[in-house]
């Protein structure tokens, strides 16, 4: 007998408890007509929202060389960094086409440099472009006939020959001006 008061206080517990989350979401701040009606779509002319379409004409954006060299001087530390990493260990970290990428990237970086600069400078850089050629003319033949030694040392000797001659300190009154363009 003493359980079956509990269970009928719960259900009407339960009940009272059902009741009231059902009135007061029926109940809401709008009248409940309102609340499920579908209004209908105002015409976008009705809002009064006018687009602008007036262009805004900006002055073409001047990277001076200087800005430019420092960049693709910087990537070109990155990308000789990493393929210099892999000539120092014995065992190749990468494959014969991420080397082959490698030094593509480099020559690209040195080729956006050298048409940076004066003309003597750009003589210079251009045979460093051509050893890096030799470099990557290396990889066109088997891998057992290349010689990993001579690739280090000639990428050793191209990477000091930058640092020394071409860093973005010593080429401060290398750069081509504007100008002369």
């Amino acid at each position: 007998n003493s359980v079956k008061p509990r269970v009928s206080v719960f259900q009407a517990a339960c009940l009272c408890f059902c009741l009231t989350i059902t009135v007061s979401m029926l109940t809401g701040c709008e009248p409940l007509r309102k609340k499920f009606r579908r209004e209908k779509k105002k015409d976008k002319e009705s809002l009064g929202i006018v687009p602008v379409l007036d262009p805004v004409d900006y002055a073409p954006a001047r990277i001076l060389p200087e800005e430019k060299y420092t960049y693709h001087y910087t990537l070109w530390k990155a990308w000789e960094k990493e393929l210099a990493q892999n000539y120092t260990n014995d065992s190749t970290q990468y494959s014969d086409k991420r080397q082959e990428y490698l030094i593509a990237e480099i020559i690209q970086q040195l080729g956006e440099m050298k048409g940076l600069i004066v003309e003597d400078k750009a003589k210079k850089m251009g045979e460093i472009l051509k050893d890096m050629d030799k470099l990557q003319k290396e990889y066109e033949k088997p891998e057992d006939l290349r010689s990993r030694f001579q690739m280090r040392s000639l990428l050793k000797r191209t990477s000091r020959t930058i640092r020394d001659e071409f860093s973005p300190e010593v080429m401060k009154d290398f750069y081509i001006n504007y100008e002369q363009l």
